[in-house]
């Protein structure tokens, strides 16, 4: 017999996704981390970092309008942000070892909606 699979999701609400659940990067090398969201029209997004044991904070704020502001110590050097579509990417370049972290994104507009 024919199978098939459905399943049913609503986009009545924002929905924030990131693809790149675990990643593993070696010490000196680069990491791609993206956020993506549907059924939503905020410009707004919200990229943090929270370390290990500690509570999370805000690395950068993404207009797409007015670009990237980035927050607490975190700067263009070395952490680079761009929209394509629907989604936003972070890279990391030249991983260290205080980079390993989770990493969270955001929609503002008015409310946080993080992923």
């Amino acid at each position: 017999p024919d199978r098939r699979c459905v399943s049913a999701q609503s986009f009545t609400e924002p929905k924030v996704y990131q693809p790149d659940k675990e990643l593993e990067v070696d010490i000196g090398s680069s990491a791609n981390l993206h956020c993506c969201f549907y059924n939503h029209k905020s410009s707004l997004m919200n990229l943090f970092v929270q370390p290990n044991g500690k509570k999370p904070w805000i690395i950068v704020k993404f207009h797409k309008n007015n670009g990237e502001s980035f927050y607490n110590g975190f700067q263009k050097t070395r952490f680079q942000i761009k929209r394509s579509s629907d989604c936003f990417s972070l890279t990391i370049l030249n991983i260290i070892q205080s980079d390993e972290a989770v990493y969270y994104c955001a929609l503002t507009s008015p409310n946080i909606v993080f992923g």
